[in-house]
């Protein structure tokens, strides 16, 4: 056990970095055990293939998102702090580092090729489950009255993609100001 962590949570925990860097068709397995500091016979100790260990990535990243996107979207807030305090958690997880990474889940998935393309229906899912959240707050923004009317499922697609939008573009631009831009874009968007 280096650094004190069994292979296997080492691999793990390199999966959102190093999909961020390169496509999941084109990052070897060289380079997984080397960021993890396990060795190949680790590796299949702990997954059959890359496959096994980007399925099993997905879902540790998706559950250590959901701890955090939990309290964030509180029903104890009203929708707008929700939708505040989810800018702020991007601004502390994208703008504060060295690199603007992005969603991680995004960034994998529009690399997704035929070879892996059986990580596509997991992906789905861990992206409609980031939409319920948005989904969320908007009816209850329209309940408050705060939001404007329309097909609640509609909105939250509608703030998903300018959310995504946002990450993307700060990714590509390496930039963090699309996402201080985002809370006035929301706004424009949703508000009654």
């Amino acid at each position: 056990m280096k650094g004190g962590l069994p292979a296997r949570e080492r691999l793990l925990e390199q999966f959102p970095l190093l999909i961020q860097q390169q496509s999941l068709a084109s990052l070897t397995l060289d380079q997984i055990c080397q960021a993890a500091q396990a060795h190949r016979g680790s590796f299949y100790h702990a997954f059959e293939n890359k496959q096994a260990w980007a399925e099993a990535g997905i879902e540790q990243l998706w559950a250590n998102m959901q701890r955090r996107l939990d309290p964030v979207f509180s029903p104890s807030k009203t929708a707008w702090e929700r939708l505040d305090a989810y800018v702020d958690l991007l601004e502390s997880t994208q703008c504060d580092c060295d690199v603007v990474a992005g969603c991680p889940f995004f960034s994998l998935g529009s690399s997704l090729g035929p070879v892996d393309a059986e990580l596509r229906p997991q992906l789905l899912r861990v992206l409609s489950g980031l939409r319920r959240y948005f989904e969320s707050a908007v009816r209850d923004g329209q309940l408050e009255g705060s939001m404007r009317e329309g097909n609640a499922a509609e909105l939250a697609m509608a703030l998903y993609h300018l959310i995504e939008g946002s990450l993307n573009q700060a990714r590509i631009q390496q930039c963090g100001k699309q996402l201080h831009q985002l809370r006035q874009s929301m706004r424009w968007l949703l508000s009654a």
